[in-house]
């Protein structure tokens, strides 16, 4: 009798560590679900946001991805604009280099988006960056590659 309350007990714990991964699996996929459309689905003239990024030397803000038009060589074609807030949280001249890849459809690296920005002691200063040319048809920006780099002077 002991056997068979412990065969129960076991399944319905077997069962409720499957329904939990279940579960847990369905929001992964949601979560990467919303990450791609934020890396590829910037379509029309709206805007995507990005998430904050901050250390103990700066914080950038309010940061939006958005659709422009830019030169391709032959003519106009899809380029993408960053915009936000930066903020300078030491006593010292910082600058920042900001870089976002662009990646064409085949996986080959394009370029990037993104710039410099100079930060005195401080201050916060907005900024707004623009691809230097078309980006490739079924072109991505890859976020998770974002990266930020610092000087202190």
């Amino acid at each position: 009798m002991n056997n068979k309350k412990l065969i129960v007990s076991l399944l319905f714990s077997i069962s409720i560590c499957l329904t939990g991964c279940a579960a847990l699996n369905d929001g992964l996929a949601q979560i990467n679900s919303t990450l791609g459309e934020i890396n590829g689905g910037l379509s029309g003239s709206s805007s995507k946001p990005i998430s904050d990024k901050q250390t103990a030397v700066y914080a950038l803000k309010n940061m939006q991805i958005s659709e422009t038009s830019a030169f391709n060589g032959t003519g106009y074609g899809k380029g993408l604009r960053l915009t936000g807030e930066a903020y300078n949280k030491t006593s010292k001249l910082v600058r920042l280099n900001l870089s976002i890849p662009i990646y064409d459809k085949g996986g080959f690296r394009e370029g990037s988006l993104g710039g410099e920005i100079t930060l005195s002691p401080k201050e916060k200063q907005r900024f707004e960056f623009d691809t230097p040319s078309a980006i490739p048809e079924g072109g991505k920006l890859d976020l998770n590659k974002f990266k930020v780099s610092q000087e202190k002077f």
